[in-house]
């Protein structure tokens, strides 16, 4: 569906259409989805996580009264943000990032944070640079399409597809190396 489309039925289901709040939920669920799937394997938490997106986009369309922009792009970053947040209070209840992972965000604090596994998180900071570690963390783990990334980051979606490739054999080659070292 197009963006204008989801727009309009966004400015509908805000003066408390129904029917018009299901198509958008229609429309926008599919790319809810792929974030979830991007920060959480399994799918028992799917549900909860894509119940409170949707809660938190009816509470800021009936506070605010304004239709996004960008209906998909403000989806998955309200989607993103409920996962942060349920990341953040799973740690708190376990004790601690370091158990099952660490919240790591970009230097200039640009919406690119996600949950990174330790082990991989320092690998991609020792063979990546910077620019190559934001987009593989907006790619992989935030679910970000080619043409987001590269709008989020003023390139084009060819210079961000050849710099993930670049960036997936570097990492593949550093891996190599590690298991090397560890006799594995």
């Amino acid at each position: 569906m197009k963006p204008e489309m989801i727009r309009k039925l966004i400015a509908e289901a805000i003066g408390g259409d129904e029917a018009a709040f299901a198509n958008v939920y229609s429309a926008l669920q599919p790319e809810v989805e792929r974030v979830l799937q991007g920060w959480w394997r399994y799918r028992r938490y799917w549900d909860d996580l894509s119940q409170e997106t949707w809660l938190r986009a009816l509470r800021r369309w009936m506070r605010s009264r304004e239709v996004p922009d960008d209906p998909k792009a403000w989806i998955k970053r309200i989607a993103a943000n409920v996962c942060i947040d349920w990341h953040r209070k799973m740690m708190a209840e376990r004790g601690g990032a370091e158990r099952r992972g660490i919240m790591a965000a970009d230097s200039e604090g640009v919406a690119c944070e996600a949950i990174i596994p330790g082990q991989m998180l320092e690998l991609m900071h020792k063979c990546l640079d910077e620019i190559e570690f934001r987009i593989l963390a907006m790619k992989f783990f935030q679910g970000h399409s080619y043409r987001e990334i590269a709008s989020a980051l003023g390139l084009t979606p060819e210079q961000v597809k050849y710099r993930v490739y670049k960036a997936k054999d570097k990492l593949k080659r550093e891996y190599a190396k590690e298991l090397q070292r560890s006799g594995r």
